[in-house]
């Protein structure tokens, strides 16, 4: 189980052992999310995204600046997080690429319009 202690500190704690396995140090962390394999975790420190491995905290990559919010989509391909006021990052979460755009606007709709069972 990951928390957020009162220094803002992303702590990993075994709740069976009731102890603390480690915690990302100097860290002032605005938000974090979890990836739904629970393997990785994104978090945003002083407007730096970043991506750890739950295991034991490591910084596996870091994506540049952002903002809270910052989430990982249900099904864990992408990552999504504010980039500024007007501005959202969708990043690929296979590989850590930028969608084509238009590819994924496409895809999108087609998805959608499949849920509504409309005709393409």
């Amino acid at each position: 189980m990951l928390a957020l202690g009162m220094t803002l500190q992303p702590i990993l704690w075994d709740l069976k052992e009731q102890r603390e396995v480690w915690r990302l140090k100097n860290a002032e962390t605005l938000q974090m999310a979890f990836h739904p394999d629970g393997r990785r975790f994104v978090t945003i420190c002083n407007d730096k995204v970043a991506i750890h491995a739950t295991s034991d905290g490591r910084e596996i990559i870091t994506l540049g600046h952002g903002w809270p919010p910052v989430t990982f989509s249900s099904d864990g391909r992408q990552l999504i997080y504010r980039q500024d006021n007007e501005h959202m990052v969708i990043v690929q979460s296979d590989d850590w690429t930028l969608p084509d755009k238009k590819a994924f606007l496409q895809a999108a709709l087609h998805d959608v319009q499949q849920e509504l069972h409309l005709k393409p």
